[in-house]
């Protein structure tokens, strides 16, 4: 991994953060689990964002990137971090869908930024 991206986990989810930068994001993994549904469904969501695919209100995430870096290097191979934002805005969908687990991820980050 660079030693300018710093990785932590926490109940299974993989967080990056670029030190440079201060930029953040998760693998695409971790946000399924955030959303309560299956890692290709995700993949393809971000698919249909690179597409111009995605409800409309979403497309505007693509407009900087989807992605963290390029590649990550971890420990079992590479991964494409997502950022921040762009978890955001999925989760929020998916929490519109009806996705409780999506709708707990948002309620608890929710209560992080008021502190």
């Amino acid at each position: 991994m660079s030693d300018d991206i710093l990785r932590q986990e926490i109940d299974g989810i993989e967080y990056f953060t670029v030190v440079s930068t201060g930029e953040s994001g998760m693998s695409q993994r971790g946000l399924s689990r955030l959303c309560g549904v299956r890692l290709s469904t995700v993949q393809n969501m971000l698919e249909n964002l690179t597409e111009n695919k995605a409800p409309l209100w979403l497309q505007n995430l693509a407009e900087g990137g989807l992605y963290l870096t390029d590649k990550t290097s971890v420990k079992g191979g590479e991964i494409k971090a997502i950022k921040a934002n762009v978890c955001w805005g999925i989760l929020r969908y998916y929490e519109r869908k009806g996705k409780l687990e999506a709708a707990k991820a948002l309620d608890a980050i929710g209560a992080i930024a008021v502190w």
